[in-house]
């Protein structure tokens, strides 16, 4: 019996006969009572964020906690419990710590095989940092805000009325609760899976956008319209190669975009690939009035050319995605940061939304191609219809060229008016010391939304006055030389341009 109890205690004097896998490694003061510490957890072993507390140890043995104001934003694991993993730093406030003070640090953890290990409680007198560290620190922005402060934010060009309805639901708001729209609240009272399902009759709806709409007698044509038209079963095998282009093109953007990480629409919002898309709009449009044939129906023939008909109508669906990007960039990008949360929080469903939506864009299409041989047969009603939707193409061509024209311009420059800081973190001890939300405003260089917000909405007199309560800061999210935004995109989890985080400091 005694060797079967103690063949039970042996695991445990293991243990407790080894160091523990994490550690906090060392911490400096700064001049202002911030205390950074540097955690350590070795590989397959994650720190509870539950269970890590500091507290400042005062001369007479009275401890006082400590509050995380800022460092590394802990994950998820499992299905609800937030840690850190691997090397991380955190930042800590205390009014009366400084350069000798103690401070005592506890914290626990698990690894991946399911074992939990034991508390540790270390005690550590941290100095004062050096000039270069804390310069070396600032210029990273590391550290700089705390994932507790983001209420919500909202991305894309926004009317004055949406802007301002956006602010009236921030300010409600207490930081860190649950902040969203009408799919949101479907999601939090039907789940996923209904949100999904409503992706498809929005994308549905993306195909009435101008820069779609035109295209259709072009993607008629790959699909098979006018002479030289087949079987109805040949129609609608098109129609879905066509579709399956469309579809894949959001599907894969999407994936690679929540996996991966980046700007969406840094592309397509740059003058040249602006110009580029109005040259092939400006082709399109010509050739309706029949200043030259486009016969893309030719391709339509048999033997070895079955096989380039269904890459083409698959090469016309993704090229359709990317003309598209314009028009249905705010909804992409409101789809991808849905998906990005949901992903992030251990739903892998989040990786499908994008599909979906791109699966609602091409859901007409092969019930196009399948009834295009009901269509009436040509006559002058169809030279009329042909060059009305000429003189769209061509609008639309006007457009892309205007936009890009201003782009090469002035380089896409946000200007930062009456109001609008530039130099972060400044702004961010202005909101402390004044204690007011501050308004993070991320934009590109060719972001042409960045612009027309700057001049429509955020120009309009009422939502200057509104925002004369907040610390307004412009950071641009695509300079890759700036430290302090670069950190601020990948804190707050930015994919696109204009995109607009509301914080509460305090």
């Amino acid at each position: 019996m005694r060797l079967f109890l103690l063949s039970l205690l042996i695991p445990v004097l293991f243990v407790f006969g080894q160091e523990l896998p994490y550690d906090v490694t060392g911490g400096e003061w700064s001049s202002t009572g911030e205390l950074r510490l540097r955690f350590k957890a070795a590989a397959n072993t994650y720190v509870y964020a539950e269970s890590l507390k500091v507290v400042l140890v005062d001369q007479s043995g009275v401890e006082t906690d400590m509050k995380r104001i800022g460092g590394a934003a802990p994950k998820l694991e499992g299905e609800e419990e937030l840690a850190w993993r691997g090397e991380f730093e955190l930042i800590f406030k205390s009014e009366a710590g400084g350069a000798g003070s103690r401070v005592k640090v506890s914290m626990q953890g698990c690894n991946d095989k399911g074992m939990c290990f034991m508390p540790m409680t270390k005690e550590l007198t941290p100095g004062v940092a050096s000039p270069s560290a804390v310069e070396a620190s600032v210029a990273s922005g590391e550290g700089l805000l705390s994932p507790s402060w983001i209420v919500g934010q909202a991305s894309g060009y926004m009317d004055v009325d949406s802007f301002m309805g956006w602010l009236d639901r921030m300010e409600g708001i207490e930081a860190g609760d649950d902040v969203g729209g009408y799919l949101d609240r479907i999601r939090s009272r039907y789940g996923l899976w209904l949100v999904g399902l409503l992706l498809i009759p929005f994308g549905l709806l993306l195909n009435l956008t101008p820069c779609v709409l035109p295209m259709i007698p072009v993607n008629l044509a790959i699909l098979g319209a006018g002479k030289g038209s087949k079987s109805r079963g040949v129609g609608l095998l098109l129609g879905l190669w066509y579709a399956l282009g469309m579809c894949l093109s959001y599907g894969l953007l999407g994936l690679i975009v929540v996996l991966v990480g980046g700007q969406f629409g840094s592309v397509n919002s740059s003058w040249l690939f602006n110009v580029i898309v109005g040259v092939v709009f400006l082709v399109l449009g010509l050739s309706m009035f029949g200043f030259f044939e486009l016969d893309l129906a030719r391709f339509r023939g048999g033997g070895m050319w079955r096989k380039g008909t269904y890459v083409g109508a698959f090469a016309m669906g993704c090229l359709t995605a990317v003309l598209a990007g314009s028009c249905v960039a705010p909804v992409l990008i409101w789809v991808l940061l849905l998906s990005a949360e949901i992903y992030s929080s251990g739903g892998v469903i989040g990786l499908l939304f994008p599909f979906l939506l791109g699966l609602g864009m091409a859901l007409p299409w092969p019930f196009l191609g399948c009834g295009i041989g009901m269509l009436p047969k040509p006559g002058g009603w169809m030279v009329r219809l042909r060059q009305a939707f000429g003189v769209i193409i061509l609008l639309v061509a006007g457009y892309y060229f205007y936009v890009g024209y201003q782009l090469f311009g002035d380089g896409g420059q946000v200007a930062s008016d009456d109001g609008w800081r530039t130099d972060v973190k400044m702004a961010f001890a202005e909101a402390r010391e004044e204690n007011k939300p501050i308004l993070l405003d991320f934009w590109g260089i060719s972001c042409k939304n960045c612009v027309a917000m700057d001049s429509t909405t955020l120009a309009n007199p009422k939502v200057r006055e509104r925002l004369d309560n907040l610390v307004c800061v412009k950071v641009r999210g695509d300079d890759k030389d700036d430290g302090v935004a670069l950190e601020l995109v990948k804190s707050c989890g930015i994919i696109g341009f204009p995109t607009y985080v509301y914080l509460r400091p305090n």
